[in-house]
């Protein structure tokens, strides 16, 4: 009889779990990263964010750090708005691959991957478990949301703030406390991130956790104080943090005004934040998950506040949680659903584990984000071959105005607007049939007539309600 070194015996048993995890992955990154590619392949992304921030990536990539023309109509920096250094990253992809799709696969492979933390928690409980708990989250509505609303910065934060839910509660502190900090170079409100985590490390986990805790609880609000109010507004046109202002207008007109008016009304975040179609959206969230995030104790008192951060905003799509941000936070959610399986006893998890994928699936399918995608044709295919050739006729190096729909296909040059901005553009490409934005489609018509006799340019292609002009030579 040959003995088995126990050893070896656990690290095949390991590695055979890990195959089952990283076949789910792949599953989950055909679907994610085919769905986002499809929906760009057809004419469906858009120009606000996609192309915007394409062209933000291609230009730091190309001498131009950090510029675009999308938003502005001249060259100027995307920190006057955000400040997201980690876009240079994305744009190095393009040295490899000068295709938009690179940074829209970037995003869906970190999406996937930030589950595989949430994997490594539940292996815990079992490895069947963990793997319908990995399932649950690749199918949680709100991931594919995030997915199918074009490119955005702050959701290349989900695998780290997913690395330090593990690492907090697999007690790797210095892990987390990296982890978190390199969220800071993704967005500018991640420092709220790291105040919430600090907060849990000093109040629930306490012990040798608390240097921790309060490097974050001092370093997360310094840098927002700091990125907000210094280094945003030197890069602004108006020299303030216009997210301040846009999002948060009910509280005043720059931080001192907030301060006055919580002075004035105390209770004025609570009365923003729960409102009827705000308390909805959070349900909503939460049922998606079987409502078991509300088991799990501390870390729920992180999950929360960061979704009811998002609920202040006068942007009702934000608020409702419409948009992509609560993507990002998806695994601290997870993470208290961790705290609270260990409440459980063993065939209490596995109860609540088949809750969970259950409310996935229903959540899924009532949701419909994806299935609506594949219903619906987008641009008709002929169009897309037709509109593809006429992208081709435009020189690299040439300025364009195009239309929503259409500039995030053109969006790696130095200079490209969103028409109706033409400014100098060398060349304008429109398409009757496509989104219109920011023009309402009666005010649309008047361009689209003007274009007919064209001033300034010359006709190349008038036709399958497409239309390509081209800058006269003087």
């Amino acid at each position: 009889m040959v003995e088995t070194n126990p050893v070896v015996e656990g690290i095949h048993t390991r590695w055979k779990q890990w195959i089952a995890a990283g076949a789910v992955a792949l599953l989950a990154f055909a679907l994610l990263g085919g769905l986002t590619v499809y929906r760009h392949d057809s004419f469906r992304s858009h120009a606000l964010d996609l192309g915007y921030l394409d062209q933000v990536a291609w230009n730091t990539t190309h001498g131009e750090p950090f510029a675009s023309t999308v938003k502005t109509g001249t060259l100027s920096s995307y920190f006057a708005g955000h400040f997201s250094p980690v876009i240079a990253v994305a744009g190095a992809l393009f040295w490899f691959w000068d295709d938009t799709r690179a940074i829209l696969l970037l995003q869906a492979g970190l999406l996937v991957l930030s589950g595989l933390p949430i994997y490594a928690l539940f292996r815990d409980y079992g490895k069947w478990l963990a793997v319908t708990v990995l399932l649950a989250f690749y199918l949680n509505p709100w991931l594919h949301r995030a997915n199918l609303q074009d490119f955005h910065t702050m959701l290349l934060a989900t695998p780290l703030i997913s690395l330090a839910v593990l690492s907090v509660l697999r007690q790797r502190y210095p892990l987390a406390v990296l982890s978190l900090l390199g969220t800071l170079l993704i967005k500018e409100d991640m420092g709220l991130v790291l105040a919430l985590f600090g907060l849990y490390l000093l109040v629930f986990v306490r012990g040798r956790a608390w240097p921790w805790g309060l490097v974050l609880l001092v370093v997360g609000p310094a840098w927002l104080v700091a990125v907000t109010l210094l280094v945003i507004p030197s890069f602004a046109p108006n020299g303030e943090y216009r997210i301040l202002t846009h999002r948060y207008a009910f509280l005043g007109g720059g931080p001192a005004e907030a301060i006055q008016t919580l002075f004035r009304d105390p209770l004025i975040l609570a009365k923003q934040v729960f409102r009827q179609e705000k308390v909805l959206a959070l349900v909503q969230l939460l049922a998606s998950m079987g409502f078991l995030p509300l088991l799990g104790g501390g870390l729920v008192l992180v999950a929360l506040p960061l979704i009811w951060y998002l609920q202040l905003s006068d942007d009702r799509a934000l608020a409702v949680l419409w948009q992509w941000h609560a993507a990002t936070y998806l695994p601290v959610f997870f993470g208290a659903i961790y705290g609270g399986f260990r409440r459980l006893p063993a065939r209490g998890r596995y109860i609540a584990a088949g809750v969970l994928i259950l409310a996935s699936i229903v959540a899924f399918f009532l949701d419909g984000s994806a299935l609506r995608l594949l219903r619906e044709p987008g641009m008709a295919p002929e169009r897309r071959e037709i509109a593809r050739s006429l992208m081709a006729q435009i020189p690299p190096e040439a300025s364009v105005s195009a239309q929503d729909e259409l500039l995030p296909h053109l969006s790696h040059r130095r200079e490209i607007y969103l028409f109706p901005t033409i400014e100098d553009a060398d060349y304008i490409l429109m398409d009757r049939l496509g989104s219109t934005y920011p023009l309402e489609t009666e005010d649309y018509e008047v361009f689209w007539q003007a274009a007919q006799d064209p001033f300034g340019y010359e006709k190349l292609y008038d036709d399958n309600d497409l239309i390509l002009l081209r800058r006269q030579e003087p």
